[in-house]
């Protein structure tokens, strides 16, 4: 992926050494158009690694007091985190670890080292397999009870033999006695994705979620393959894959030249104007072969 600009949007960016923090360095980038340095951090002005701060927020609600996780997370990453500079950062980011909201009913009914269930599969390497148990007893219903049996007895009934086979890899066994049926349904997952769609604030979220439905309906194509699926529902449902795909194209075209484009015209580089004028003729040639 090339390194856009953040200030001019431009190409034409190289690394440019490091910026040295206390416990890590960041990668500076220079840009040549609008000699401007810039870094890729979403996150800034903090002096420890974005890493260090999830960690020890997911350590704190997994049901550890706030001293026993900057124990935790000191001895993990060899820092010096003060229990106060870790509920400093719960607070912070409250409105995106959701969690913190549950973390209390949780404890009343689980330890903390009962909240994830872990086991580890040997089969050509080793798989840990985990899901957070809290949850699935918390939130899935008896709607969805299915789910949750098939999740839990994974870790007793997983078909070991299947994933330690020496000559090929486990997804290319063909079972010729399953009968695959599909349909189509109207339901409440692609409601919400159309929800989600009409959402997003521009058309490269939109885009985003058109990438998302397509890749989850590639799974379900390679699936039908490998199952030896009647050709034409293989088909249509790649046909969708398709237009969904195509639908993508022309959201991320329209926002790049709303937005990347229109900038690189507003600018007196000449040199990056001749550049994109270049790189959306060649998208555009080979969207239409």
């Amino acid at each position: 992926m090339r390194i856009m600009c953040k200030n001019c949007y431009s190409k034409s960016v190289i690394k440019k050494g490091e910026r040295k923090k206390v416990f890590e360095n960041i990668q500076l980038y220079w840009c040549k158009d609008c000699r401007k340095y810039f870094t890729l951090q979403k996150i800034s002005n903090k002096t420890y690694p974005i890493r260090v701060i999830m960690h020890a927020i997911s350590t704190y609600n997994l049901g550890n007091p706030l001293d026993k996780t900057a124990k935790l997370v000191n001895k993990r990453y060899k820092v010096k985190v003060k229990p106060s500079t870790i509920h400093s950062w719960i607070k912070e980011f409250e409105k995106i670890c959701t969690y913190r909201r549950i973390r209390e009913k949780t404890l009343k009914n689980y330890k903390a080292n009962e909240i994830i269930f872990e086991k580890q599969f040997i089969h050509k390497q080793p798989y840990n397999f985990r899901y957070h148990e809290a949850k699935l007893n918390m939130f899935i219903n008896n709607y969805f009870k299915n789910i949750k049996n098939y999740i839990v007895n994974i870790a007793e009934n997983c078909p070991n033999e299947l994933f330690k086979q020496e000559n090929y890899r486990s997804s290319e066994l063909k079972f010729s006695n399953v009968n695959v049926k599909i349909f189509k349904k109207d339901n409440d997952a692609i409601k919400l994705a159309e929800l989600a769609l009409n959402c997003a604030t521009n058309n490269k979220e939109r885009a985003l979620i058109n990438f998302k439905k397509a890749h989850s309906s590639l799974a379900k194509i390679i699936g039908m393959t490998e199952q030896n699926v009647y050709c034409m529902d293989i088909m249509q449902q790649n046909l969708a894959v398709l237009g969904l795909l195509r639908s993508a194209h022309e959201m991320l075209m329209e926002n790049h030249l709303n937005f990347c484009f229109k900038n690189a015209m507003a600018t007196k580089n000449e040199k990056k104007k001749r550049e994109m004028t270049d790189e959306i003729l060649k998208v555009t040639k080979l969207f239409n072969k």
